[in-house]
This record gives structure tokens, C-alpha cells and sequence, in this order.
């Protein structure tokens, strides 16, 4: 028995080093914590010296163009790799150095290939009419810059976690249908605070909703699902803002209407345990201790300054929608509201995307398509890098393996430090 054990861990690690005594970067693959789609163990130079710095790279070893560094190897000093999510367009890892350039090949288990995945996109606050740093109205270059990148990559679908506008103006609205129109994918959203008073006049009804085509649509009119073929049962939930005021953050207002909107969602929830249900809702939520700034979607810097307005913790509805994500892991929570760049997660981990150790669902924070918002150690108010940034994720779902990409649209930067991998 033992010389079976034995014969089996030689074994293991034969198939791990396969290739690295070649001269070059090498993978020391930890095959039981890898998977498709991710990779643990370590990256190590061999029969070089100095330092290289390490990148993703195409099938013939070229470095993948806009995605941000893996991280630094040098001989001494093995680049340790736990769970390494791998890009939908890598195929090797890629040593850079000062004179030479090295690349090992990422085996074909761990490699997911693209032509398997519904691609899309997520975005959040647009804000037509708000900034006109780069334009006359900024949103009219970033938002269709975006959705042109969505184009080129093949997408099957746009979500928006709201705010199109500025006070909710008819001008925005139509903005927002011009720029959709013609694409070769389907773009939703859902109100913003932004937007609640298009809403309460009507206008998002006639203008917005009434251009939602092939949703399935709540009682109210407003809320929809829509469920893609190619997804097999998973499904994107598209909730909206039904209350607003900035009195709201003071009081018990519920912004979500707990006896129409709250039952309708539950439903959904209950027919599709076995699926992946994307919710796309503007506000974020506390985190799990309740505090504003613990939660995905914000932060707060060593200066004390923290984003004030999240989903309310403690109202009649956050109570049950934050029951929902306890209860409902399969769901996937996307919002804006706040704007942080991704940049930004280094005052707080969570602030991009988190379940928090699995307690709840996983929850994705948007960035803002048009003002990503920027804060340093001490200071005391936010900075908008409205005209210098502009960010979303790209989702590639493989049905049961999800991979988030993060990207500034503006710089073409794609964050590997970010990406974030969900396993069903």
C-alpha cells in the first residue's frame, strides 16, 4: 500500500514538472487546486538569472496587448500562484526580462475556450448630461466607446446598473436609445437614483421600457428577466429603483416595493435555484457587519472618507433582499452607484467583488463608465477621473465557470490583478 501511495506522488510530480528542466520560465502547477479557468502553484525561472516580469501571452508566446502584469520572477525567488484566473485569450505565461524573453505553455486542461462562453458586458452610471470634461456630454463618447469594445469582442448582451442620467431628463433617455440602437446585442438597464424621477413622471415607461424587447416583465411593468438560449436556464434580472430621495439615507424609506416588487423577485429566485441568476440593481449594500464602507462598493481610506449613500441597511426591503443573497448563492449582484475605480480595492478587498467567505451570494461592484472615482490616503473627498478613465467588466460565462474581466475603456488597460473566477 505504501509503495502504491509512493508510486503515486512520483507520479504527481512528474506530470507537474513535465517541461521544466528546459531553459526559461517554467509552471509548477498545483493540480489539485487548479482548475479550468485558474491556476495555483508557481511560476520559476530555470538556467537564467535576473529579474523578469511576467504577463499573459498568446499561443506563440507574444504578450497579450493591454492586460496589466502577472507579477516579478527572478531565480531566487519563485513566483507563488494561487488560483491565477487565465485570461479567455491566454495560452502561455510570458518572462520578460531585460535582454531575453521566455514563455512556458498554460496545458490545455486549464484553458476554457472561448467560442464556449455567452459573453457580456456590465456598465453602470452612464450620466448623460452630467460631465463635459471630453465632450460636450462626455457619456455620448465613453458609453458608445464601450459598447463598440463590446462589439468588437462578440457580445451577447449589455447590462447597466442605472443612472443614464443626469436628473432623469427625456434628453438622456434618448441619448441612451440612440446609442443603443443598431447594436448587435441587446442593452438593458434599470433606474439609478439618477434616473427615479423619469420614472415617477412616466417617461422611463415610454421611452425605456417600452424598447425591452423579448423580457418577460413583472406585474409592475417595469422589473424584467431576461433569459438568453444560448444560457441554458440562467437568467438576468433587471430590478429597478421605485423610491428616491436623499431623505431616504436618513429614514426607512424602502427604494424597492416591498409588496409588489420583493414577492415577484422571490418567485424568480424559487424557479431557478439550479441556474446562475444575474441581478442587475443600482445600489450596493453594507457590508455583513453593517458598516457603509466594508461592503462591495466602497471602501474607506486611512483619511476617514468613505462613500455615504449605499442601500440602507435595516429598511423592510434591504431586510429581505439581504435575506435573498444569504439564502440564493447562485445569484451573481451587480451595482454601481458609488463609482470607484477598480484602482481602488486597496483600501478595502471586497470592494470589487466578494461573497464574503461564502456567506453570501457573490457581489460585483461596477465602476462608472464615464467618472471612475479616485481617492489617496489622506484625502478628505473624492476625485472623478471623469475624461482620464473609463471602466466595466467583460463576463464570460462557460456555465459553470464565470470569469469577470475588468477594463478601462479609454486606456484599453485590462486589470489581470482583478479578474475574479466563479465555479458552479
Amino acid at each position: 500500500m505504501k509503495r502504491a501511495v509512493a508510486f503515486m506522488l512520483l507520479l504527481m510530480l512528474l506530470i507537474c514538472f513535465v517541461g521544466c528542466e528546459k531553459k526559461g520560465v517554467c509552471l509548477s502547477i498545483d493540480e489539485g487546486a487548479s482548475c479550468g479557468g485558474a491556476l495555483s502553484g508557481e511560476i520559476y525561472l530555470n538556467k537564467v538569472s535576473g529579474e523578469y516580469t511576467l504577463y499573459f501571452g498568446d499561443e506563440k508566446g507574444n504578450i497579450l496587448q493591454g492586460y496589466t502584469k502577472i507579477g516579478t520572477v527572478n531565480k531566487n525567488e519563485p513566483y507563488k500562484i494561487n488560483e491565477l484566473i487565465i485570461p479567455p485569450d491566454g495560452k502561455t505565461v510570458v518572462a520578460k526580462g531585460e535582454k531575453k524573453t521566455y514563455f512556458a505553455k498554460i496545458p490545455d486542461t486549464y484553458l476554457l475556450n472561448k467560442e464556449d462562453a455567452f459573453i457580456f458586458g456590465a456598465l453602470s452610471d452612464v450620466h448623460f448630461n452630467k460631465y463635459n470634461k471630453m465632450a460636450e456630454d462626455d457619456a455620448t463618447v465613453t458609453f458608445n466607446n464601450a459598447l463598440d469594445y463590446y462589439e468588437e469582442i462578440g457580445a451577447d448582451m449589455v447590462g447597466v446598473a442605472g443612472d443614464i442620467s443626469n436628473e432623469g431628463e427625456l434628453s438622456s433617455l434618448t441619448k441612451y436609445n440612440e446609442a443603443i440602437s443598431g447594436r448587435d446585442f441587446p442593452v438593458f438597464t434599470v433606474t439609478g437614483n439618477h434616473d427615479y424621477s423619469a420614472y415617477k413622471d412616466g417617461s422611463w415607461q415610454e421611452y425605456i421600457s417600452a424598447n425591452v424587447k423579448g423580457c418577460e416583465f413583472a406585474p409592475n411593468g417595469l422589473d424584467f428577466v431576461y433569459e438568453p438560449e444560448e444560457m441554458g436556464g440562467d437568467v438576468f434580472v433587471f430590478l429597478n429603483i421605485t423610491f428616491y430621495s436623499y431623505s431616504y439615507f436618513e429614514k426607512t424609506y424602502p427604494v424597492v416595493d416591498v409588496m409588489e416588487q420583493i414577492p415577484w423577485l422571490e418567485g424568480i429566485l424559487k424557479e431557478h435555484t439550479d441556474d446562475q441568476v444575474y441581478v442587475f440593481f443600482h445600489l450596493f449594500m453594507c457590508g455583513p457587519d453593517g458598516q457603509t464602507h466594508t461592503g462591495v462598493g466602497n471602501l474607506m481610506n486611512p483619511g476617514g472618507y468613505t462613500y455615504p449613500l449605499p442601500f440602507k441597511k435595516g429598511n423592510s426591503d434591504e431586510k429581505r433582499i439581504r435575506r435573498f443573497f444569504k439564502e440564493y448563492k447562485n445569484v451573481v449582484y451587480l451595482s454601481g452607484h458609488s463609482h470607484w475605480a477598480f484602482e481602488m480595492e486597496r483600501y478595502n478587498e471586497e470592494t470589487n467583488f466578494s461573497n464574503f467567505d461564502g456567506e453570501y451570494c457573490h457581489m460585483v461592484h461596477i465602476p462608472s463608465v464615464t467618472e471612475p472615482r479616485w481617492i489617496e490616503d489622506e484625502d478628505t473627498e473624492r476625485t472623478g477621473k471623469n475624461g482620464e478613465m473609463s471602466q466595466g467588466w467583460v463576463i464570460y460565462d462557460y456555465g459553470d465557470t464565470t470569469i469577470f474581466v475588468p477594463i478601462d475603456f479609454l486606456s484599453g488597460t485590462i486589470y489581470t490583478e482583478y479578474m475574479e473566477i466563479i465555479r458552479n
